[in-house]
């Protein structure tokens, strides 16, 4: 779905926490349309936790939503009209966390935390004119901005407080942003912006409807690593548990060097690397109509495949995957290693994997998908396939 025209490792030694990037067209096809968006605004409560409207601040939600009576249940609907009206008015829509109300909004955060090797989830933004209802300002995450509907015009300008963390916030400083931009370009659907941490940065609509998916990366830091080390090892060393006020200069520069040997331990790095993996638990995706009912047929050969975890199987084929360490046959295995370059659909997988059986790939991918390895994209229903393929499940 998104061809940046490079690899992660040159991603990494060229841009990733240096530089912002533009790539132009990497996004292929147009997976939102404005009907996605009339559905997802039918169906979605206007809670603070799922969208928020936006003028130079927060707009109050009375103002644009209305409490109603449905099926004898109170809930909150957006007020078309007045919706409509603050959206004339230069406002704008911020849908919280879209991954977990759009199936195409999952898939891009997912290959974008593929791209990158860090967990990501976005917001999107919605507007249909107006100044520029944020302003300038930086983000303490990564951000690849993905135009998916219309033009948005972004400045990008150099940053004053390098990667900053995340209460080290634009709001707090005192140094203001610089004057010119380093980048100024409208963002053309399929377009794809990278913006470095603490880059400053506004968005500026133009007079027509717009929508941008913000896809923030969240890399832990270098601070995060020394914290959890001190947290694991520290108590270990009694240097560390005398009195700050007794402790001699020798001792603490003896414990400085144990501290420092834990932290260059390869099996330690090794092990926070597994404990950031572990605490990732994205909310599993269903697929109850290939999984339930037993007459279905076999994977269509148009059934779209991604990885759902960045995690890799070692060489004896065991994955960590959210704490848990499983044991992989040797066909799963080899069906990740192949997906690791990029999503297939089922017909391109079994072409890399011609010498293994149609069956056999099949149960690999449902094993993998039922543990929430792999995904298979809702959109390819098992269910299209011919009577040539059919198979009991």
């Amino acid at each position: 779905m998104i061809d940046f025209g490079i690899g992660t490792p040159e991603f990494r030694e060229r841009y990733f926490e240096k530089t912002p990037c533009l790539f132009r067209g990497a996004l292929r096809g147009r997976p939102v349309a404005w009907a996605d968006l009339d559905r997802l605004l039918y169906q979605t409560e206007p809670t603070a936790q799922a969208m928020q409207l936006f003028h130079h601040g927060t707009v109050p939600p009375e103002s644009y939503t209305q409490e109603c009576m449905e099926l004898g249940q109170r809930r909150r609907r957006l007020h078309k009209i007045r919706f409509y009206g603050h959206m004339r008015g230069g406002a704008t829509l911020v849908l919280n966390r879209l991954e977990s109300h759009l199936a195409q909004a999952r898939r891009l955060c997912a290959e974008v935390g593929r791209f990158t090797g860090q967990p990501a989830s976005g917001n999107a933004y919605l507007s249909f004119c107006g100044d520029g209802t944020f302003g300038r300002h930086w983000d303490t995450h990564d951000v690849f901005a993905i135009q998916l509907i219309g033009r948005k015009r972004w400045q990008v300008f150099t940053p004053t407080l390098p990667l900053p963390l995340s209460h080290q916030t634009s709001e707090r400083s005192d140094q203001p942003c610089p004057a010119v931009p380093v980048i100024d370009c409208t963002l053309q659907v399929g377009d794809v912006l990278y913006v470095p941490r603490g880059w400053w940065h506004q968005v500026l609509p133009l007079e027509e409807g717009s929508l941008h998916f913000s896809v923030g990366v969240y890399a832990p830091t270098t601070q995060d690593y020394v914290s959890w080390v001190c947290a694991r090892v520290l108590a270990q060393f009694v240097d560390a548990r005398r009195a700050v006020d007794t402790i001699s200069m020798e001792q603490m520069d003896a414990l400085a060097q144990q501290l420092r040997a834990a932290m260059l331990d390869p099996q330690c790095q090794a092990d926070f690397r597994r404990t950031v993996s572990a605490g990732e638990s994205p909310a599993p995706e269903f697929n109850l109509e290939l999984f339930l009912n037993r007459r279905l047929p076999l994977l269509g050969d148009e059934a779209q495949l991604r990885l759902a975890t960045r995690a890799s199987p070692d060489e004896s084929g065991r994955l960590s995957i959210r704490g848990t360490v499983m044991q992989l046959d040797p066909v799963s295995v080899r069906v990740l290693r192949v997906l690791s370059a990029g999503d297939l659909s089922f017909a391109q997988l079994l072409r890399e994997m011609r010498d293994i059986s149609r069956e056999a790939v099949h149960r690999a991918v449902l094993d993998l998908t039922g543990h929430d390895i792999l995904v298979i994209e809702p959109s390819a229903s098992a269910g299209q396939v011919g009577e040539s393929t059919r198979a009991t499940v």
